[in-house]
């Protein structure tokens, strides 16, 4: 059954004033999607690396029956990590879809990163300890604590 004339009336000015607002939103949404989508899609792939570490060390503690006991202080350890990358993948599907809280939310991420960075370094809450290495090592560069949601980091470049 077609819709009547007055129907077809109030459908054409919708659709026509649907167009001509959504142009403009539409055009916002996609300057913010090309400079956001890439940002965050660059953090959630930083924090995915840093899961993966934090998984292959989780599954060598298990491995280890001496190091199994200590799983629960490493997994209290793990938080940051896990919090973050949840944050980067709703911020990422926020951006994607160019929800206008996506600005917000990755104001949001990069202030807790930088929080729990900056928290992680001040505190020496690294997870593996270099005590002995070559002088090859050293004079290469090489970090004397390893940071696992941080794994980019030589704490040696302010020394």
């Amino acid at each position: 059954m077609l819709p009547g004339p007055a129907a077809t009336t109030v459908g054409i000015g919708l659709i026509a004033w649907m167009i001509e607002n959504r142009r403009q939103l539409r055009h916002a949404s996609l300057r913010r999607r090309v400079l956001l989508i890439p940002l965050s899609t660059a953090i959630l792939l930083h924090y995915l690396v840093s899961l993966a570490l934090w998984g292959m060390i989780f599954l060598s503690l298990f491995r280890d029956p001496v190091s199994r006991r200590g799983w629960p202080s490493f997994l209290w350890e793990m938080i940051p990590a896990l919090v973050l990358t949840t944050l980067a993948a709703i911020t990422l599907v926020l951006c994607w879809r160019g929800h206008h809280a996506a600005t917000r939310a990755l104001f949001f991420l990069l202030a807790s990163s930088v929080a729990f960075f900056a928290i992680d370094t001040a505190f020496g809450r690294w997870q593996i300890h270099v005590f002995i290495a070559t002088k090859e090592y050293w004079a290469d560069g090489g970090k004397r604590h390893e940071y696992l949601t941080w794994w980019w980091y030589n704490d040696l470049w302010f020394t």
